[in-house]
């Protein structure tokens, strides 16, 4: 990873950031990052003092958005609102002739890729189950509607992520129709991929393992050794080890690529980390040690 890609993720992740009721710095540091001299590496102590007006000058909106706006547009909402605590107040409301009518649809759309989630009947939210940013299977309870002196249980048809939540308890709601009642919102995405920077992290801790390097096992057999994992394997308990440094390679950059390094020197030849042995034997605060081999 070069200086501009590193710059360049910054800014991204910059752009990912959504922080509210308190002004932040994120906007000067796009400005920073977004500089011709920034993204050449040619910036020296007094940079900043002498570009600060123009550095401070701009704002957020002078930069892409990366996040989802989760304050969708207010949807219709059925019957009215009266004072719970009076109770003359519903006869009260009936004597008005300012009362509201029911608003005509309103097209409410969720951030895009989305699949609405809607009322199937009137009636009223009592609880909602999810929260944003929860992950959804097909046929999870989402949210709890009362209708007609019965409840029912609204449940995701697709999985995905929720995005939105455009009711709340004790809002109600309208049957059916998309502008009045998308009461949650559901991204479909594939809740089995992997990202390939996490997939790539995960070969690399792969490739560290004695299946994967049978040559190098079967010469440290072959002269009457065992290896580092056969070690450790026979002496914690099952399943307890939390490996640290596995990415680690030797410091040969100079002499060798790092596609060489990381074949040839997995760990830079040390296995260590954190265990449990003979923890059948004493409390688990006591088994727990440092391994290396």
């Amino acid at each position: 990873m070069d200086y501009r890609d590193v710059v360049t993720r910054a800014y991204r992740a910059l752009c990912e950031f959504k922080i509210e009721g308190v002004s932040s710095n994120i906007p000067f540091l796009q400005n920073l990052l977004r500089q011709p001299a920034f993204l050449e590496n040619q910036i020296y102590t007094g940079f900043v003092d002498e570009n600060a007006a123009q550095l401070a000058a701009a704002n957020g909106d002078d930069h892409r958005k990366l996040y989802v706006d989760n304050r969708p547009t207010e949807p219709r909402r059925a019957g009215a609102k009266i004072d719970a605590v009076d109770p003359l107040a519903v006869l009260d409301y009936a004597r008005t002739d300012d009362r509201p009518k029911a608003s005509s649809p309103v097209e409410i759309k969720g951030p895009d890729g989305t699949v609405p989630l809607l009322a199937p009947m009137q009636g009223t939210i009592i609880s909602v189950v999810v929260s944003v940013g929860d992950a959804v299977h097909p046929g999870q309870p989402v949210l709890i509607m009362e209708a007609m002196k019965m409840e029912h249980v609204i449940k995701a048809e697709i999985g995905g992520t929720v995005r939105v939540l455009a009711v709340a308890p004790a809002d109600t709601v309208y049957e059916g129709d998309h502008a009045s009642s998308p009461v949650a919102a559901e991204e479909d995405v594939d809740l089995d991929y992997i990202r390939p920077d996490l997939a790539e992290n995960v070969e690399r801790h792969r490739v560290t393992l004695d299946e994967a390097r049978p040559a190098a096992v079967e010469r440290r057999h072959n002269r009457g050794h065992r290896t580092a994992r056969e070690n450790i394997e026979d002496l914690i308990d099952d399943d307890s080890f939390i490996e640290y440094g596995a990415l680690t390679v030797a410091a040969r950059r100079g002499r060798y690529s790092i596609e060489e390094l990381i074949d040839r020197t997995p760990a830079d030849g040390m296995v260590a980390g954190l265990a449990h042995v003979n923890g059948d034997l004493v409390a688990p605060e006591k088994a727990r040690c440092a391994v290396i081999s």
